[in-house]
Parts: structure tokens; C-alpha cells; sequence
């Protein structure tokens, strides 16, 4: 007897039909669902403003030539402008979002209502040193001394400063009165820029400097002009800027609210691209980008990038902060009755950065 083939009714193959459909369906949200959520956000623009030709500013180059900032979803825009108080108006503009700028400085510009906030801490120490011409070091009986014997030296010599009541000045002139020293017993010199200081080194006009980095290395390794006298940089000889809180990212309070998230991302950019610095097996990309993406000679940036890169730090020390916000009070920058602290100062989302608070 044949066996006859059933075939299926209409409400049965409409019924299969539709449960392929649903399938169909649900494996397609799901790939769209999981496409969606492993997809990274839109990129953002960001924009950077940094002093050109400083050590400090590596990481914002680091975070560029590594990919850092690509990968948390920046399109990042590094632009040169000189003076800390330049760099302050173009993110007050909104030219900018964010730079780089000391404690002691910033604290002045919040009390007068220019809110800017704390991102991510960039340098821990303070970030000057004193330097001078091998000579004169050489002939000057105090410059081995502990401190504040070295600062001894520039009684009665010509010193070259960034520009008088700059920030360096304000520091210099604290190392001076440590050694019991006034401005009236040397002479000061306002050069400039720190490219200015090997011209005035060779002319003869100065014998000593306080600067920052790379210049200080510069004329020491690559040109052989001057040795160092006395640096903040690393461990402070001084004791009267440890701890310290050398250099901060600061954004400004109401275009952070507009859009927190871009700045959660170049705080993480910032910290990952500390951490990349510091990592010994990138020491020659680090090396490279300082040649090729900041202008420094081989000599300068093989010498940094062995003595000079762990200074930098994502978190800020809130002694150090205590410290640098004395230090502004000592010298007249800021009122005594000033009551911030540095939770006040950092932004909510960078509380995790701070440190003994």
C-alpha cells in the first residue's frame, strides 16, 4: 500500500511562516542591538591650548601621536599660544577647552570669578630650574652646598627671568630670600622666551637663569653652555615647594556643564597617555614624538626621556595643593581669607584624582 505525503494545511504554513519571520526578526535586532552597543560614540571635537616648545605639554602630544585621544573618541586640536594668561582668555572665549597652568596661579584667577576647573594634573613638582654658566657655577665656593647655599652664587650677578612678575619670578624670588638674598642684590634680566636664554647665555648678558624644561637640559647636553644650580624638578632640594602641585588641566565651569562627557574623555586620554609615557618599553616613541612633534634635538630628548619623565602625574596631592595655595597667599597673589580647597577646585568627575585630601 503507498504511504501518501501530507501536505500542510493553510493555517499551518501560514503559521510557519510567520514563526520564520519572527526568528528572522529577533536574530536581526539582536546583531543590530549588539552592533549598536559595541559601536563607539561620535567623535568630538576638543581643542588643547599648550606654550610651545615645553616638556610639560608631552602628554597632550603623547595622547595625539599614540592614538589616545582617538580612541576615546576625540578629535583633538593642539594650538600654540604663548603666556599662561593668553591660553586663559582663549578658553574663557571657548577657543580653546582646556590648558595647562600651576595652582598658585589659577587660585587668583577664581577669586576675581573666572571658574575655572581642575580636569586632570598634568606635573606633581614644581617645574623650575636654576641654572648658570659653567664658569661661574664653577668659581662660586657655595654652589655644592645643601640649600640654600647654591642660591648664594647670584649675589651680584646678572640672572635672566621669563619676564618680571611672572610666575618664575615669583618663585625665584622666594629661593632668593631663602639664601637671604633681595632683589637688589643682583641684577634681573627679562629674556623672553626660553629660546631667547642660549643667545643671552653666549652674549654674555646673563650668567644665570631660572627656567623650565627642556631649556635648562638644552643648554646643559646639546649645547654645553650651563649646569644645573639648583632644580625643583624630581626631588626639592628646597623644601619650600614639596609637595606641590606643578602644572593642571583646567576647563572652564560653564562649558563643562554644556557637555561634561567630552571632558570625562580627555581626562581619561590624559591619564592613559601619562601611564603610556611612563611605560619603559615606549621610551623611544616617546623620544620621538618629543623630536619630531615638539622640536627638541636628540641629545635634549634622549636626555629627558631618561632623567625627566616621571614627573609626570594624573593626580594632584591636596598637601601639594595646601602648599601652593600658601605659597599665593605669601606673596601677596591671593587673600589670606580665601577658603577653597583643592575638592573645590577640581571638578566632580576628577575627584578620584586627588590625593591625602
Amino acid at each position: 500500500m503507498s504511504r501518501m505525503r501530507s501536505e500542510p494545511t493553510p493555517s499551518n504554513h501560514g503559521a510557519r511562516i510567520l514563526a520564520t519571520l519572527v526568528a528572522v526578526g529577533a536574530l536581526l535586532l539582536g546583531f543590530t542591538s549588539a552592533a549598536l552597543s559595541q559601536a563607539p560614540a561620535a567623535t568630538k571635537k576638543f581643542v588643547v591650548a599648550v606654550y610651545p616648545g615645553l616638556f610639560l605639554e608631552l602628554p597632550v602630544y603623547a595622547a595625539k601621536n599614540a592614538g589616545i585621544f582617538t580612541k576615546h573618541g576625540l578629535d583633538a586640536e593642539i594650538v600654540l599660544i604663548s603666556g599662561g594668561p593668553n591660553q586663559a582668555a582663549a578658553v574663557t572665549s571657548g577657543d580653546a577647552d582646556a590648558f595647562a597652568f600651576p595652582v598658585n596661579s589659577i587660585l587668583p584667577l577664581r577669586s576675581k570669578g573666572q571658574m575655572f576647573t581642575g580636569i586632570v594634573n598634568l606635573q606633581g613638582p614644581a617645574i623650575y630650574t636654576v641654572f648658570g654658566e659653567i664658569d661661574a657655577v664653577a668659581k662660586c665656593p657655595t654652589a655644592r652646598d645643601p640649600y640654600p647655599g647654591p642660591m648664594k652664587c647670584l649675589k651680584g650677578q646678572t640672572v635672566g627671568v621669563a619676564q618680571l612678575g611672572g610666575d618664575s619670578f615669583v618663585v625665584f624670588m622666594t629661593m632668593l630670600k631663602d639664601a637671604g638674598l633681595e632683589q637688589k642684590d643682583l641684577n634681573l634680566v627679562a629674556v623672553g622666551a626660553s629660546s631667547n636664554l642660549a643667545t643671552a647665555f653666549r652674549a654674555g648678558r646673563i650668567k644665570f637663569a631660572i627656567g623650565v624644561e627642556p631649556a635648562p637640559t638644552m643648554l646643559e647636553s646639546s649645547l654645553g653652555l650651563t649646569v644645573p644650580l639648583v632644580s625643583l624638578m624630581g626631588k626639592d632640594v628646597s623644601g619650600s615647594f614639596s609637595p606641590w602641585v606643578g602644572e593642571t588641566f583646567w576647563g572652564f565651569q560653564t562649558v563643562m556643564k554644556k557637555d561634561p562627557d567630552k571632558f570625562m574623555r580627555f581626562k581619561n586620554s590624559i591619564v592613559e597617555a601619562i601611564k603610556w609615557i611612563h611605560d619603559p618599553s615606549n621610551r623611544a616613541k616617546v623620544q620621538a614624538i618629543m623630536q619630531k612633534d615638539m622640536g627638541f634635538d636628540e641629545k635634549t630628548a634622549r636626555s629627558l626621556a631618561e632623567k625627566q619623565l616621571g614627573t609626570f602625574s594624573s593626580t594632584m596631592d591636596c598637601k601639594g595643593f595646601d602648599k601652593a595655595k600658601a605659597f599665593a597667599v605669601t606673596t601677596g597673589a591671593l587673600s589670606a581669607e580665601n577658603k577653597e580647597t583643592c575638592k573645590d577646585v577640581m571638578w566632580s568627575e576628577s575627584q578620584d584624582l586627588l590625593e591625602n585630601k
